[in-house]
């Protein structure tokens, strides 16, 4: 008897190494990409649940030499304590009518105390910074890059 209760216990421990029957999609670790994104391997768009910024005032470029470039915006956020600033690519990073668009998001504050924002000005508490490089490859066929917030967006023509 306990020869067989071996067997199906030596069965089952084989059977968890096998590549039939996945359960990666269960493990809440492998909802997310590093960047916060909703990560799917089934091809559905990505979402994003971060803010948009309330303006974009500057948008940079700095190459980096053979290798492609990096871009740099600075923006303003709706209130004070927002964090984790990104530039989130939009039409999956394929070039439209030539430009690569990013979204420029940032995560809303935590604030429990009394749940009231202030409306975003230009003071530097307000100020978020995002950068992204961008290899040679990615910028084949592209003239430009436009990153956007809610009140406006900024070009860079390459």
């Amino acid at each position: 008897m306990r020869h067989i209760f071996a067997a199906i216990g030596g069965a089952m421990l084989l059977a968890g190494c096998s590549d039939g029957l996945s359960f990666d999609g269960l493990n809440p670790a492998n909802w997310f990409d590093d960047s916060g994104s909703m990560s799917s391997t089934d091809g559905m768009t990505k979402v994003d649940n971060r803010d948009m910024v309330a303006n974009v005032t500057d948008l940079t470029m700095n190459s980096m030499g053979d290798s492609g470039i990096i871009i740099a915006a600075t923006g303003v956020a709706p209130a004070q304590g927002y964090w984790d600033p990104v530039l989130v690519a939009t039409n999956d990073e394929m070039p439209l009518d030539g430009f690569l668009t990013y979204e420029f998001r940032a995560s809303a504050p935590m604030d429990e105390s009394d749940g009231e924002m202030q409306s975003a000005n230009e003071d530097d508490s307000y100020q978020l910074q995002a950068a992204r490089t961008l290899t040679v490859e990615q910028l084949e066929g592209v003239i430009g890059i436009r990153v956007i917030g809610l009140g406006n967006h900024q070009e860079l023509i390459l």
